[in-house]
């Protein structure tokens, strides 16, 4: 209907340029042009804001349908392999990036700046009681705003690319000059246009009111023409600033539309309400241009008003006046796009709990890995003091290695602010996080596999001396050399570990570990287990408990190989 009304009008208002140029040089025909003109610009405003609704719909049906995949284990994010760094104190170990990882689980984020901000996030393990205060509360608040989650992730849709700009003053024109154009351009087209006018109701000759009016456009627009064959890099940055703009004026518009009761996110908004002139003035540029995309009305602005040199100008004055806050700005947009993630992460787990508070340890009570599904899983009770080494011996596939990961991801999760899966979790938050679970060897750099662990125990060391308290987590340490030396150079770290009041988990097969509890007693060391049954088939309990294993099933299971292949 709009595009036959588009058609109409705009072929009527033709015709009666045609019929007053070559026909009737009636007033009344060029009044009843311009009234259809006027009409064909109202219905394509009418349309426009139609096709909007409609794009809307498609968005939210798009956001929807992409988070029922995700609830699937269909992850439509970027995972954050970028983030993967071998020497952070955890990240590797935890899967906190990659695929199918924390970060790849929770990520929502519309803007690089809140991809960024996620991912320091979940890889700073160790933040204060007031941070996570803050961030518990603004996730809850989130978490309770589902209209505004989906309508931030709509805005992701529009436009989601991440050219990089730079941030810096680059002034390569005259302004002086162009203002004195700009001006001198504007008053002849002023004069000859009311000349013009004028001419319609006066016994003026209309020819020569024509053919002035025809001139001062055709100067209009050879100014144009000239200006930018010689503008075209200045053109290309403020088209990369205006793509900014559209990307990030639809957040602030969002954010300034909301009442927060949050501290951190009141914090975040009042920030943005402070740098978002730096946007909207932007934004208002791009308004201007939007006459581009119909052809002749961008012929028409130019020639008439000069248009596009007028936004380069308004941009030389954004840049003087605002470019040093836009980082500022972004920041904070990326610190509301991380915490919407955050926040959409706590929605798809009701059944997680928020972490509590103590003085010393952690504490939990069946707790397990958030990776698991929910049904039917197995969570387990557990208390790790500070200053307490805990040794967990266990069969193969019997869960320590999980539940070492249970341990550290959803203490990631507490300091990130998220609920965590347990049902009661509470922690120092002072507590830093060091892990030892893969170690990998590097043939390019001549390091053999017993070298990247000694290298990665020495900077357990390190790190925990320098950040106190720190939980570590090691999974079998000294995997590279003989069992002989294995079970003496594990003895050894864990007496220096014990020595210096070092807090850590550690897995291991070397049962002749657990007589460290027995030599120093119950302050300093522990003994855990996951045992199993040797019916057929296995019996995996997953059951942490007090105590030393005594079932193992590597030789159980390879007779029952080798029996079937007899």
């Amino acid at each position: 209907m709009y595009f036959y009304g588009k058609l109409m009008f705009f072929l009527l208002a033709v015709s009666s340029i045609i019929i007053w140029i070559y026909y009737s040089q009636n007033s009344i025909v060029w009044i009843y042009g311009t009234l259809c003109f006027i009409s064909y610009l109202v219905i394509m405003y009418m349309d426009g804001k139609e096709i909007g609704k409609q794009n809307e719909i498609n968005r939210k049906i798009e956001v929807l349908s992409n988070e029922i995949q995700n609830l699937t284990g269909n992850f439509t994010k970027d995972n954050g392999a970028s983030y993967i760094s071998l020497s952070h104190p955890y990240s590797f170990d935890m899967d906190i990036f990659g695929e199918k990882s924390l970060f790849h689980r929770i990520n929502r984020t519309i803007t690089k700046e809140g991809s960024e901000r996620l991912a320091q996030i979940l890889s700073d393990v160790g933040c204060d009681k007031e941070t996570i205060i803050h961030r518990q509360s603004a996730i809850s608040e989130l978490e309770r705003l589902n209209d505004l989650r989906i309508s931030f992730q709509c805005i992701g849709k529009v436009n989601n690319t991440e050219d990089s700009i730079a941030f810096s003053s680059n002034l390569t024109f005259n302004t002086n000059r162009l203002k004195w154009i700009m001006r001198l351009s504007w008053g002849l087209t002023i004069a000859t246009v009311m000349y013009f006018i004028t001419g319609l109701f006066a016994r003026i000759s209309l020819s020569a009111c024509f053919i002035t009016l025809m001139s001062v456009i055709s100067m209009n627009g050879l100014i144009a023409v000239v200006f930018f064959y010689r503008s075209g890099k200045i053109m290309n940055k403020l088209n990369s600033f205006i793509t900014l703009a559209q990307r990030y004026s639809p957040i602030i518009k969002l954010c300034s539309q909301n009442k927060f009761e949050s501290v951190l996110l009141n914090n975040i908004q009042s920030k943005i309400n402070e740098h978002k002139q730096s946007i909207s003035k932007l934004y208002s540029m791009n308004e201007l241009l939007k006459f581009r995309n119909n052809f002749i009305f961008w012929i028409i602005v130019n020639c008439f008003a000069l248009l596009d040199i007028y936004v380069i100008l308004k941009y030389y004055d954004w840049e003087r006046k605002h470019i040093i806050n836009l980082p500022k700005l972004l920041q904070e947009i990326g610190n509301l796009d991380a915490f919407v993630s955050l926040s959409n992460y706590n929605f798809n787990h009701p059944l997680g709990t928020y972490p509590q508070f103590s003085n010393e340890g952690i504490e939990c009570k069946n707790i397990y890995h958030p990776f698991l599904k929910t049904v039917n899983v197995i969570g387990n009770d557990y208390i790790q003091k500070e200053h307490l080494i805990s040794i967990i011996t266990g069969a193969n596939m019997s869960g320590k290695s999980t539940f070492l990961r249970a341990i550290g991801i959803n203490l990631v999760l507490a300091n990130a602010g998220c609920r965590v899966s347990a049902q009661e979790f509470l922690f120092n938050p002072q507590i830093k996080l060091f892990t030892s679970m893969r170690t990998q060897d590097n043939i390019s750099m001549g390091k053999s596999y017993f070298n990247a662990e000694i290298d990665r125990m020495s900077q357990a060391i390190d790190y925990s001396a320098a950040n106190n308290p720190t939980l570590l987590i090691l999974d079998e340490v000294l995997k590279g050399t003989n069992s002989e030396d294995k079970l003496c150079g594990t003895l050894e770290l864990l007496e220096f570990f014990s020595e210096r009041s070092y807090m850590a988990m550690i897995a291991t097969h070397d049962i002749g570990v657990t007589a460290l509890e027995s030599k120093y007693g119950e302050i300093k060391f522990k003994n855990y287990c996951f045992e199993i049954e040797l019916s057929n088939p296995i019996i995996y309990t997953y059951k942490i408990r007090r105590g030393i294993c005594k079932n193992r099933n590597a030789t159980h299971i390879l007779s029952q190989m080798l029996s079937s292949k007899k």
